[in-house]
């Protein structure tokens, strides 16, 4: 029967390249786990990708001095089957997943393949119901569920900068009449959503409305100025001589907010003001198409 907690875990490689704080943790910092079970494999493919000029690249130069440090501590010892515990308690130990016979079609060139083989190989050895693969892939979660492990998901949710949200009716008047939502009145009404963060984009839905919100009256973005939930007040350009651009989109409407807003404190410094009047408006809608690309709004 899965648990909330589990005491033995097996990392996905896509967590340690996403947070390698985890095998070097504080002293003060929560225990995930009891025991850290690491595939040996592992190593060789951080140390695959050692050079990569990338952010990957940075965590797999972390992993690659971190794992160095670990076995050359566990050398050291007299008892070379003697774990390594991390400053907050965890244990570390690798487990040697060579010799796994690797069936019903997992890889052994791929990670994921040898975190099974890993968690595999524990299950012999602990409660299998106290352990579980850590991961935030879907791949590997999907794999791990065929072999009949538990997922231990991390990070499951992803800051867009943006969600949708059915709008109760009594919250409605909040929104049409008052023009805003207050941090304290957002909790009332959406109890169970995370609090808004600044800058971010909320569109409204409805049960007895499916039609097209031309003016994207339903969108709202969090001032942190006014501490509070308001319309849109930039979905178009006030010099008549663009007023053809507008979004047609609740995601160009976003985007066209973002770029004309001023900064926190600051003056309204939208970068389409240092282009000329000179300038067409096709240079415009290209520009602004080509940033609803870029940042995939």
């Amino acid at each position: 029967m899965p648990v909330d907690y589990h005491d033995y875990i097996v990392p996905g490689l896509d967590v340690l390249i996403g947070d390698p704080s985890i095998i070097d943790p504080m002293p003060e910092d929560k225990k995930r786990a009891e025991i850290f079970y690491i595939p040996e494999n592992y190593i060789y493919r951080v140390i695959d990708f050692y050079n990569e000029q990338s952010g990957r690249g940075d965590s797999c130069r972390e992993l690659t001095r971190r794992f160095g440090i670990i076995l050359e501590t566990m050398r050291e010892r007299e008892d070379d089957d003697e774990p390594f515990t991390l400053d907050n308690g965890t244990i570390v130990e690798f487990v040697k997943t060579d010799n796994f016979e690797f069936t019903m079609g997992l890889n052994y060139r791929s990670s994921k393949s040898h975190a099974i083989a890993a968690a595999k190989i524990v299950s012999e050895k602990v409660d299998r119901n106290y352990l579980a693969i850590m991961t935030g892939s879907d791949q590997l979660s999907t794999l791990a569920a065929l072999y009949r492990i538990d997922v231990a998901h991390i990070n499951p949710d992803v800051y867009t900068g943006r969600r949708k949200v059915k709008l109760p009716c009594e919250c409605s008047n909040l929104w049409f009449s008052n023009k805003h939502i207050t941090p304290d009145e957002w909790k009332d009404c959406f109890p169970k959503q995370d609090p808004l963060r600044p800058n971010e984009f909320v569109e409204f839905v409805f049960d007895d409305f499916s039609g097209r919100d031309y003016g994207f009256s339903r969108i709202g973005r969090f001032d942190a100025n006014e501490d509070a939930l308001i319309p849109l007040k930039n979905t178009y350009f006030k010099n008549p001589s663009f007023s053809s651009i507008r979004p047609r989109t609740p995601s160009q409407a976003m985007l066209m907010e973002a770029l004309l807003t001023p900064p926190p404190g600051g003056s309204n410094c939208n970068c389409f003001r240092r282009f000329r009047h000179r300038q067409n408006v096709s240079f415009y809608r290209r520009r602004l198409l080509r940033r609803h690309r870029e940042w995939g709004i």
